[in-house]
């Protein structure tokens, strides 16, 4: 049955009581559009009572009345969110309350992150009590090495000392200090005789290798005094390879020598590649290195200097037998053929991968590319309008270079209602919409991946529909990222805060579409995203970097917190993409590598002296984050491009202008 079309109806007030007639045509429209909005169901009716007392409760908490905020919890049991309130009472008084209540507890919301969050408290109030076994009774496997370590001691105290025994190496022979905690089980075990000097020597080297020089100090200790001797010439080369000239320790056996010897050498290398080099054959004149440690050397060698773009590398590279040569370093020669134009060379190194990173896309298309301008035009043809059906930055470039569309292939997730009810009714998905619906996005986030954690594609694509139903955009294209069905473009790449996005981009007179392909690629539309290095918010801005994009913008800033702001985020991610284009002569290629590697580091990987095809730059980037970066967002570009309407605008290829030496290298 097809539903009328609502009638519009004209309203005309007299002239004579005009200010009248207004007046009661103001206070009537809002009434008006109240009853045109449905009546809320009585579940709707019901959570909203909750969410009024839910903020109450935390008020109170917040106050200290805690009287009240019991109060007010026992009014929300059948509220998602009341586990987060039970929380906070057991924990206030976890010392005196039962164990059995608290574990009680435990089981009730095992699917919830807060049942982890109370169980490591538990165990930290156990073990300062010495409740060992309680702490045995309450433990479940741990990420804390800590809360690890106080289960192993709880195992011993409770004379389980085998079993905890058992599980010591796997803690002590790591590259690093352990929390205090360990001391006790780690004591115990080295008293029972456990410890051997082999193990004591795989830690020192583990620890050496990450540079935690006063650990293996430390271990140093516990040896005999030649084998002290030679940790300290170890020590002393880390600092200082040179140390190893005609020392006169190297001319005594140990089975550690060479060992030594290695890693001074490679440490020299990413000093000075020349004085490595110079180090490694007086070396091999003076104490002989066996062919393992001297292959080991070669790649470090190479590797290093084909990063560099030295044209020395692939003397080095060829020194490293086939029995040797890993993937990475295969894959190294294959970069340096590219960016030579070793067509023959790079065809020949594809081929001699294994057949798993044969079938990776980016080695397909460069071998249809090595073809292609070696003239073999029916092995590159076949290969690149196979890579050309794909809608990713391989398949973008092989579509322009054989002349084919651009396969976007939008596929809409398919509604099932049946699976979205059930998983709208799972504990940890109306937990993590209810946090979503306070704006407390990381318990959000927490809650609805600990919910779909174990989902098969087809609970993700549902999941993910639902996500995007409520505007939670994020977690809508992480939970799709993890099927195979990659073909919803519109979820994927949704375009949000679109006014925000184009105003501020026009300004910057730059492509709204590259802005939308950084942000896509920085956070996936997460508000309060920050990374391990401290960039926040949606396009993943440094601190240090706004204050100075602000100064020269002359726009306000208060601080860091303000980068969470989309509206601010937006503005000052634009303007310093803007500069960085600037900066480098209006090259989108280049200012992207750029925003994500620093300005320096791109002005280092330009060539020499003559311009270089982008798509040939781009895979001689060294930074492997950098270059996928790079390439992600090229075709993210060019997706959004499509999103928008503008598919006429451009094709990938001709965004990539060549790159051009730095005027200060010629």
């Amino acid at each position: 049955m097809v539903s009328k079309p609502h009638k519009i109806v004209s309203f005309r007030c007299p002239n004579v009581s005009r200010h009248l007639c207004l007046t009661l045509l103001f206070l009537l429209i809002p009434k008006l559009l109240i009853a045109n909005v449905p009546e809320p169901s009585p579940q709707d009716k019901v959570l909203t009572q909750q969410r009024i007392v839910y903020k109450k409760a935390l008020k109170a908490y917040r106050l200290k009345q805690y009287k009240r905020f019991e109060k007010y919890t026992d009014l929300l049991q059948s509220y998602p969110l009341y586990p987060y309130l039970k929380y906070k009472s057991l924990r206030r008084n976890l010392s005196r309350t039962k164990l059995e209540t608290v574990n009680t507890f435990l089981d009730e919301y095992s699917d919830s992150p807060v049942s982890d969050t109370l169980r490591t408290r538990l165990l930290q109030t156990l073990a300062s009590k010495a409740q060992w076994k309680n702490y045995l009774l309450s433990y479940k496997p741990q990420k804390s090495a800590k809360l690890q370590c106080l289960y192993l001691k709880a195992l011993y105290k409770e004379g389980f000392i085998d079993a905890a025994f058992q599980q010591v190496p796997e803690l002590w022979l790591v590259a690093k200090s352990q929390d205090k905690a360990c001391n006790y089980i780690f004591d115990q075990y080295e008293s029972a005789g456990n410890v051997s000097d082999e193990m004591i020597w795989q830690r020192i080297e583990l620890a050496i290798k990450k540079g935690r020089i006063p650990l293996a100090k430390f271990l140093a200790q516990k040896m005999s005094t030649e084998d002290q001797q030679w940790i300290s010439l170890w020590i002393q080369s880390h600092y200082k390879p040179a140390t190893l000239y005609n020392h006169p320790l190297l001319k005594n056996n140990h089975h550690k020598r060479y060992t030594i010897i290695t890693h001074a050498v490679k440490r020299q290398v990413r000093k000075n590649t020349d004085e490595a080099i110079e180090l490694l054959l007086h070396l091999e004149n003076t104490t002989g290195i066996p062919y393992d440690n001297k292959i080991a050397i070669y790649k470090k060698i190479g590797l290093t200097l084909v990063q560099r773009h030295e044209e020395s590398a692939s003397a080095w590279l060829e020194k490293i037998p086939d029995t040797h040569a890993t993937d990475e370093v295969k894959v190294w020669k294959i970069q340096d053929g590219i960016r030579h134009e070793s067509w023959s060379e790079v065809i020949e190194h594809i081929n001699s991968l294994s057949a798993t990173e044969q079938t990776n896309i980016r080695w397909q298309f460069w071998w249809g590319y090595a073809h292609k301008q070696l003239g073999n035009t029916v092995e590159s043809e076949e290969t690149l309008k196979r890579v050309a059906s794909r809608r990713d930055y391989y398949g973008f470039l092989a579509a322009d270079l054989t002349d084919q569309p651009y396969r976007f292939e939008n596929a809409p997730i398919v509604n099932n209602p049946l699976l979205a009810q059930v998983i709208l009714n799972l504990s940890g998905i109306k937990r993590a919409r209810e946090f979503h619906h306070f704006k407390q996005y990381a318990k959000a986030r927490r809650e609805w991946n600990n919910a779909t954690n174990d989902f098969s594609d087809d609970y993700l694509l549902t999941a993910a529909k639902i996500a995007h139903s409520w505007k939670w955009y994020d977690r809508a294209i992480s939970a799709i990222g993890k099927t195979k069905n990659l073909n919803d473009v519109e979820i994927r790449f949704p375009l949000v805060y679109k006014d925000i996005v184009d105003n501020f981009s026009n300004k910057q007179k730059i492509d709204s579409a590259w802005t939308y392909a950084i942000i896509r690629r920085e956070s996936i539309f997460i508000n309060d995203a920050k990374s391990s290095k401290g960039a926040l918010g949606l396009m993943q801005i440094m601190p240090r970097t706004a204050r100075a994009t602000a100064r020269s913008s002359k726009t306000r800033y208060k601080g860091k917190h303000q980068l969470i702001k989309t509206k601010q985020n937006i503005r000052l991610g634009t303007h310093y993409l803007k500069q960085l284009f600037k900066r480098h002569n209006q090259q989108t290629v280049l200012a992207t590598a750029a925003y994500n590697a620093g300005p320096r580091n791109v002005n280092k990987w330009l060539p020499d002296d003559e311009p270089m095809d982008a798509i040939r730059w781009i895979e001689s980037i060294p930074f492997k984050e950098t270059r996928e970066y790079v390439t992600n967002v090229m075709a993210y570009k060019i997706i959004y491009q499509h999103r928008m309407g503008l598919d006429s605008t451009s094709q990938l290829s001709q965004l990539m202008p060549p790159v051009f030496p730095d005027k200060n290298k010629i």
